[in-house]
């Protein structure tokens, strides 16, 4: 046995296995649009298209999902909060599943975002849950924004902001 041939067989192993893992991670990704297939609505808003959905029914509470997910991550995590009488009101953040990327990001375009999807649907007043990466816009959220939604953020704190303040808007 040759150091060549350990190399060549070492390289077949390690094509295969890059091979199956795609293989693997194409059959996960199918399941995962199959799940998520109808699950959402998609709605104009001055910040451009956004993705979202809703469960329950009662006060609303936004949810601004992490890296890991879409508006479906938002709805998992509060899902027992919608059993237990409020209004879920879930989003894919820019870039993240069917809502398009801008031109132009910013935390704060993100963040106005929210209150744009709140203001499209009618909503006044609303707590909002960032959880990991959807936390530092809800540290941005400003109290300027015209006849926007007032978003409360003081009823949870972002995973990943432990230093954010808690805010309340009006």
């Amino acid at each position: 046995v040759t150091f060549r041939s350990v190399l060549i067989a070492l390289c077949l192993v390690l094509t295969a296995a890059g091979v199956w893992t795609y293989v693997l991670f194409q059959r996960d990704l199918s399941a995962s649009r199959a799940r998520l297939a109808g699950a959402s609505q998609m709605i104009e808003t001055k910040s451009g298209p956004i993705e979202y959905a809703e469960l329950g029914k009662g006060p609303v509470i936004l949810a601004v999902h992490g890296a890991g997910g879409g508006f479906d991550q938002g709805l998992e995590i509060l899902e027992p909060l919608a059993r237990r009488g409020f209004r879920i009101v879930a989003m894919s953040r820019f870039g993240y599943l069917r809502t398009p990327m801008p031109e132009t990001f910013s935390v704060t375009a993100q963040a106005d975002a929210h209150a744009d999807l709140l203001d499209a649907l009618g909503i006044q007043s609303a707590a909002i849950f960032g959880v990991s990466a959807g936390g530092p816009p809800r540290c941005s959220l400003r109290s300027d924004i015209p006849n926007g939604a007032r978003l409360s953020s003081s009823w949870f704190q972002s995973l990943t902001s432990p230093l954010c303040p808690a805010l309340r808007l009006s």
